[in-house]
């Protein structure tokens, strides 16, 4: 009897631990990760990613990628998918300059080259 209740106790505990482990790490979560490479010879002083989905839409904007530098972005794709539209600033210049990069995409990890 008394080592069934261990048994058990043990098994309760290590799905316990193990949906908070998966919780912290947001395992299981819809991720969508963009890895953004700055493959140019300027420096970008901003650079703009617009995301949008059935159930957000939000802007994330980094300052001063260097030449040969990447920023490596993350947002939880809720409803499936999100679209996404990288625009950047560059030192000299006043207004944003469309990369022409936009794209619908799914869970996963994407990677983009600025040329």
């Amino acid at each position: 009897m008394i080592r069934t209740i261990l048994c058990l106790s043990f098994l309760l505990f290590s799905f316990v631990f193990g949906a908070v482990v998966s919780g912290i790490n947001m395992w299981f979560q819809p991720i969508v990760t963009l890895n953004i490479e700055n493959k140019m010879q300027e420096t970008i002083s901003k650079l703009r990613v617009r995301w949008r989905s059935d159930t957000i839409q939000l802007e994330t904007i980094v300052s001063h990628l260097y030449p040969n530098e990447s920023v490596t972005l993350n947002i939880v794709a809720s409803g499936g998918g999100v679209g996404y539209q990288v625009d950047f600033k560059m030192d000299d210049k006043e207004s944003y300059v469309s990369s022409n990069l936009s794209n619908y995409v799914t869970p996963g990890k994407y990677s983009i080259e600025l040329k």
